[in-house]
């Protein structure tokens, strides 16, 4: 007989774990009640409704709550039994995107025959050619982009023989393709399959979107793509040209949300303008700070004080100080360590990783002080690059 609880009545059926996680992440959600309420709105209208958006995007530094936010979006999505898939930096190509979207689909009971079942040659040819001993330097790096007549289209930080692309010329890169694309002809028989690896975006999205139109006679699909400002180096373009039908009609019963740390660009979405709500993300207010961390048993009038002055109301900064709810302002510790660390997550290039330490010290960092640091001769480009990674707050001022 199987063991029972007090507390675990025989009537009730019993939760998941990640259910009561969601149910507490939701009791902890403040601010953002506008944008929520116009993305559930939204779901409920018809599909030939002018008011209706096929299209949201999410903006702000790093910490202001963008990935928080689309979770409450899912959540809202789920509520009239939407399917949802979600996708992040995890993934480095547009295969590998569709693999986690396509998985995720399948997990809620929706398989998606025909992409399925060419992804999944895809990714074992593509593991057979990629530990091959004798496979061309770099050729790893070319797998999953695609091949076009004047070379290869690849992302501008992936490595090739332990450089960047970003310093290689494109005659260099355009025989290296050769090269790659010689070799998987060699070694595969098969010309689909040599088209497959070659070129999976161009064979794979047509069959993904041929299931999904599918999926979408039975439900609404919600796609969402989270920090985008890593990965629209391959989704972006790719987005479009799907959006602009080059790889097949896209079914109506279909929401696309974009989170980044800039809003998409204007020269580029234009075209999509009367389809998409924009969302800019901003700090908390002292008023909805407050309620957060009164969510969090943190009511001690200096403690609250320290907290916003510490934080500068930054979301990701205020629930980490509210860890351990403390009840003294000396228990609250300075997040410089784990803020900064975590935005520069992604810097790779140990000048702009010591830049970004060096203007996260100071409460005001501007060019002039740059200069002193690095020289006239590179303190444009840098601080440049800081305003744009929005790294440092006070590097903008």
């Amino acid at each position: 007989m199987p063991l029972r609880t007090d507390n675990m009545p025989s009537s009730q059926p019993l939760k998941s774990l990640q259910e009561i996680l969601r149910q507490r992440q939701q009791s902890e959600f403040v601010g953002r009640d506008d944008y929520l309420s116009t993305f559930s709105s939204n779901l409920k209208l018809p599909l030939d409704d002018s008011r209706r958006c096929f299209l949201f995007n999410a903006w702000g530094q790093g910490g202001v709550g963008k990935s928080t936010l689309l979770k409450q979006f899912s959540k809202s999505a789920e509520e009239v039994r939407a399917t949802v898939a979600y996708t992040d930096e995890s993934e480095t190509s547009v295969p590998e995107a569709l693999g986690r979207l396509a998985e995720q689909f399948i997990q809620q009971g929706y398989k998606l025959n025909q992409f399925a079942e060419r992804y999944r040659l895809y990714r074992q040819r593509k593991q057979e050619l990629e530990t091959d001993p004798k496979a061309p330097q770099g050729f790893s790096a070319f797998v999953g982009k695609t091949v076009v007549k004047a070379g290869v289209k690849l992302g501008r930080r992936v490595p090739l023989g332990g450089a960047m692309l970003d310093f290689v010329d494109e005659d260099t890169l355009s025989a290296q393709a050769g090269e790659w694309a010689s070799y998987v002809a060699k070694k595969l028989c098969n010309k689909d399959e040599v088209q497959l690896v070659q070129e999976p975006v161009t064979v794979l999205t047509p069959l993904f979107l041929q299931d999904l139109f599918t999926l979408a006679q039975e439900v609404c699909v919600a796609l969402f793509f989270d920090t985008y400002e890593q990965t629209s180096e391959f989704l972006d373009t790719w987005l479009r040209d799907v959006l602009e039908g080059k790889h097949g009609d896209v079914p109506s019963n279909i929401v696309i949300t974009i989170a980044g740390r800039h809003p998409l660009d204007d020269n580029h979405w234009a075209t999509y303008d009367g389809l998409i709500a924009r969302f800019p993300l901003e700090p908390f207010t002292e008023e909805e700070a407050k309620q957060y961390l009164h969510r969090k048993d943190i009511t001690n009038p200096k403690v609250v004080e320290v907290i916003l002055h510490l934080s500068g109301r930054l979301p990701l900064l205020v629930a980490t100080l509210a860890v351990g709810s403390p009840d003294d302002p000396d228990q609250v510790s300075e997040p410089s360590d784990t803020s900064v660390e975590r935005f520069l997550k992604w810097v790779e290039d140990p000048k702009h990783r010591q830049i970004a330490l060096a203007a996260a010290l100071p409460r005001k960092f501007n060019r002039d002080i740059l200069a002193q640091l690095v020289g006239e001769d590179d303190a444009e480009a840098l601080f440049n690059w800081l305003k744009k990674n929005a790294l440092c707050e006070t590097a903008a001022r």
